[in-house]
């Protein structure tokens, strides 16, 4: 299980607080577009007590877990199917893209390296496509990219790998350049 805990994750919302403890069930991107089958007594050991405080008993924990789960797939971040054993539950990549963002949020941000390398990202993504060309750009900020054009971001080389996942995830392998530029 991925630990994310910090300050930053005492403030999350029920919502986000259980989109993480879904994803802490497998460790790989890939697989979350998969079913998982859930029990609801094994998803509550890991979603952040953070409303306990408040004195939240089971029952309305319980009521709050069904109606947020319930909101994440009418949201289509989510696809839940009812089974014998227990819920099947998978990521839309809708789902993975804001569960991305927010592990990008809860990351310690580091100090921008030092390192004599920037990296530019070139897009070109057709009006058709606008969606993910918006959601595209909202994730570059997301990460710390500052923009340069229109369609052209610059950031910390240390980020590629993060901007390689949501490239595969929205389909936009041949829309978008990743160059790796050195400063003088």
């Amino acid at each position: 299980m991925i630990n994310y805990m910090n300050k930053k994750q005492e403030n999350l919302s029920f919502t986000d607080s259980l989109l993480l403890a879904l994803s802490d069930l497998t460790d790989d991107f890939s697989k979350l577009m998969y079913p998982r089958i859930v029990n609801d007594v094994s998803l509550y050991p890991l979603i952040p007590r953070y409303n306990y405080n408040k004195k939240v008993n089971k029952k309305n924990f319980k009521q709050k877990y069904n109606v947020t789960l319930n909101n994440l797939k009418r949201c289509h971040y989510l696809i839940i199917k009812k089974g014998k054993k227990g819920i099947r539950v998978s990521f839309t990549n809708k789902g993975i893209i804001r569960l991305l963002r927010l592990k990008w949020k809860l990351k310690n941000r580091k100090v921008k390296s030092k390192s004599k390398k920037d990296c530019l990202i070139v897009f070109d993504v057709p009006e058709k496509r606008r969606n993910m060309r918006d959601l595209l750009r909202l994730c570059l900020y997301d990460l710390g990219f500052s923009q340069l054009q229109k369609s052209v971001f610059i950031g910390d080389e240390d980020m590629v790998y993060e901007i390689k996942q949501l490239i595969d995830i929205c389909e936009l392998r041949d829309m978008v350049k990743i160059f790796i530029a050195e400063k003088i």
